[in-house]
């Protein structure tokens, strides 16, 4: 598991990604805004806003094969 930088406190909810590689292993961050993960996805080139993400969250669809919950 990989964590950003952020600060951590007990208030904030924390979201994570995770995308299946080739050979069936399971990559998860945890980030702790939805910030944070827009800011991931478009690092890695995937257009992303926080509308978006939060779409994607409620439904449970994948988004460019990452999977996106509230933990």
């Amino acid at each position: 598991m990989c964590l950003d930088n952020s600060s951590v406190s007990s208030s904030k909810i924390f979201n994570s990604c995770s995308r299946k590689l080739d050979n069936n292993q399971v990559v998860l961050k945890l980030f702790f805004s939805i910030g944070k993960c827009v800011q991931y996805l478009r690092s890695k080139g995937h257009p992303a806003t926080h509308i978006t993400l939060v779409k994607y969250i409620d439904t449970g669809i994948n988004y460019y094969g990452y999977i996106f919950k509230y933990i």
